[in-house]
């Protein structure tokens, strides 16, 4: 992960787990003496559920696809006002729109990418250092201990 977690935290795990993302939601909080926040059965897919735990519940760290959270917020949910601490985005590409929501929130945010085949993640972007007047959001660099080799069309470095 690229965040510090450690003991007093709390991190939500919301995905199945089939998910190549749920192996660090179970088991790295519990490297660290941090807690788990199970969800209930299929709660995975209720953003209102979702957006209840995270503004009511002191879940610091937390993990979704763009898409996910875009959902999340449209219920009303300000993340500015909750407990987040730092939040993970995503598997996918981050919107724009959403990350300039986020500017200002006080949430340590970060887009990530990885292939399962690879890694959760492999590599990370700070929004913090994201231009607010750019197109899109950059993926990022490798995050620790990970290469990445960009490839032409022809599979040549």
């Amino acid at each position: 992960g690229v965040f510090p977690l450690g003991v007093g935290d709390r991190l939500l795990q919301k995905s199945s787990a089939g998910f190549d993302v749920s192996v660090p939601e179970f088991f790295w909080p519990l490297t660290v003496g941090a807690t788990v926040r199970l969800i209930r059965p299929g709660g995975d897919k209720d953003v209102e559920y979702l957006a209840g735990i995270l503004s009511s519940e002191p879940v610091g760290f937390v993990e979704f696809v763009p898409v996910v959270f875009q959902a999340i917020v449209a219920t009303g949910f300000d993340p500015a006002s909750s407990r987040l601490r730092h939040l993970s985005l995503g598997a996918d590409v981050l919107p724009t729109g959403l990350a300039r929501s986020l500017e200002g929130s006080g949430i340590n945010v970060w887009n990530t990418y990885g292939p399962t085949e690879a890694a959760v993640e492999t590599v990370g972007f700070a929004l913090k250092d994201f231009d607010p007047e750019g197109e899109t959001v950059p993926i990022g660099r490798p995050v620790w201990n990970t290469s990445v080799v960009v490839l032409d069309s022809w599979l040549r470095p």
